[in-house]
């Protein structure tokens, strides 16, 4: 809005204006570089790392139990 002259050429440039997909992925390629995945063995790999990672900080203890469902 500040250049009314460039306005139409800066809204439909991805740089000044990116599409709502772009947030997305973006997000989510960070979410996943900090917490792993949300499921499945790689889930339970990165579980086990924080709970021996709490429990060498934290008094307490974090228990883990796993089914086969």
């Amino acid at each position: 809005m500040e250049d009314d002259a460039n306005y139409a050429l800066k809204a439909d440039d991805r740089y000044y204006c990116p599409v709502l997909q772009w947030h997305y992925c973006l997000y989510y390629k960070l979410f996943r570089a900090e917490y792993s995945t949300h499921s499945g063995p790689d889930m339970i790999h990165t579980l086990m790392q924080r709970f021996a990672s709490w429990n060498g900080v934290h008094d307490g203890m974090v228990a883990f139990q796993t089914t086969n469902d």
